[in-house]
């Protein structure tokens, strides 16, 4: 597995972007997140791209259940704006943006599409 932690800019605005790929376990993605989200407050940017649609999940749908719950755990917040795209393992994300959506986190999944993600990830 191989991943990248980036603060990037579109159209003036920020956003923290974590490029995955190959096999991503539960404890790889938990350890990521941290990461990422301490940069996001380090760098004073609400808006998250979790892009791993050349990753492979090796952790099953209760997983995917488990890190939206851990969500405020790792620091994300109401007010954070997360895009998630993704490639496979579509169960999985379609049950996680319904935890997303039911704990009234910001958070939207996009199949493959980077560039609709960013655009929603920056709209505000």
């Amino acid at each position: 597995m191989e991943y990248t932690i980036e603060v990037k800019q579109t159209e003036g605005k920020r956003y923290v972007h974590a490029l995955i790929s190959g096999e991503l376990s539960a404890v790889a993605r938990d350890a990521i997140t941290r990461e990422a989200v301490a940069i996001m407050r380090e760098e004073k940017v609400p808006n998250f791209l979790w892009d791993i649609r050349n990753a492979t999940m090796l952790y099953p749908l209760i997983e995917s259940h488990n890190v939206v719950q851990k969500g405020p755990a790792f620091g994300i917040t109401n007010s954070d704006r997360v895009a998630v795209v993704f490639k496979n393992n579509m169960e999985q994300h379609e049950h996680a943006a319904t935890v997303a959506f039911n704990r009234g986190l910001n958070v939207k999944y996009f199949k493959i599409d980077i560039e609709k993600a960013i655009q929603w990830l920056l709209s505000r």
